[in-house]
């Protein structure tokens, strides 16, 4: 999504300037990238990704994200200011809706595990199921035999007698 002005985007060069802007102000403000990660809800191996160039910076609400945690205006990284608060009447929000309506996302916090780790239990789990070969069924009581199937023979070969 680019600005009016042409100056910001999504090419290479601007998602550089992005990530150059974050790192500064990250480091004027004296934050570590635990407390960004923090602010912004991701953890800090993520936002070290964004910050290297790892991941990319291309999604609008990532982008909305970190402006928001370092106190950036929304058009330092080329996007839209935000909407103002809708009116209220009655207790309700009035404004504009839009056709499909955004379910709130989730803000995953660490489980606990380090990076890495998940990845070692699935492969763990995934060892520990081996699929079992397939069982022959019993046959249909103790003193029977099994039956030999059958041979039929041609047509041309077979004659009454």
């Amino acid at each position: 999504m680019a600005c009016a002005c042409g100056q910001h985007g999504t090419s290479p060069r601007s998602r550089r300037e992005a990530r150059e802007l974050i790192r500064q102000t990250r480091q004027a403000k004296g934050q570590t990238l635990a407390h960004l990660g923090k602010q912004t809800g991701y953890s800090a191996a993520q936002v070290s990704r964004y910050k290297r160039g790892i991941s990319p910076m291309t999604d609008v609400d990532v982008l909305r994200c970190f402006a928001d945690a370092l106190e950036l205006p929304h058009q330092a990284f080329g996007l839209a200011p935000p909407a103002s608060r809708p009116e209220v009447r009655h207790g309700q929000p009035i404004g504009a809706t839009s056709a499909f309506p955004r379910l709130p996302t989730s803000r995953v916090g660490r489980s606990g595990m380090e990076d890495g780790e998940e990845p070692v239990r699935r492969r763990k789990l995934l060892g520990a199921w081996r699929p079992r070969p397939p069982q022959r069924p019993a046959p249909r009581s103790l003193g029977a035999k099994p039956r030999r199937p059958t041979r039929f023979r041609s047509a041309s070969c077979w004659s009454p007698s």
